[in-house]
């Protein structure tokens, strides 16, 4: 049986001056499809589940990188959050701590990658 390296960060996306409902998740979190409102009004909710292929720099498969967004609410509050997971999942190299850092380089550049710019504007991340 093989072991997996695994890197997981979880995110906290409280609300602000760009989103102030889950229905405005489309504000916090790119999307490739655009969901078509003419018969439907502002969501309530939803869940978002990505995988994308991790590559090494010599472009090799070297693991993948898992997404989710999901609505919350934060503890005792009504105050809307979507919690962001990202997990570095990859086989087995020569050195472990070579897929600990390509994974966990992989989740920031992700995390930026998913949220809007406007969302990165908020938390200082312009250059992201």
């Amino acid at each position: 049986m093989l072991d997996y390296h695994k890197v997981t960060y979880v995110n906290h996306i409280e609300h602000c001056d760009v989103w102030q409902r889950h229905g405005g998740i489309q504000r916090v979190l790119q999307s490739r499809a655009s969901l078509e409102r003419a018969l439907l009004p502002e969501p309530d909710g939803g869940m978002f589940h990505q995988k994308f292929v991790i590559l090494s720099e010599s472009s090799e498969r070297v693991g993948r990188l898992h997404t989710s967004s999901t609505p919350a609410w934060t503890d005792g509050e009504d105050s809307p959050i979507v919690v962001q997971n990202l997990a570095a999942l990859g086989e087995p190299v020569d050195r472990a701590f070579d897929f600990l850092y390509l994974g966990g380089s992989w989740i920031v550049k992700g995390f930026a990658a998913l949220t809007t710019t406007d969302m990165r504007r908020v938390w200082g991340r312009i250059d992201a």
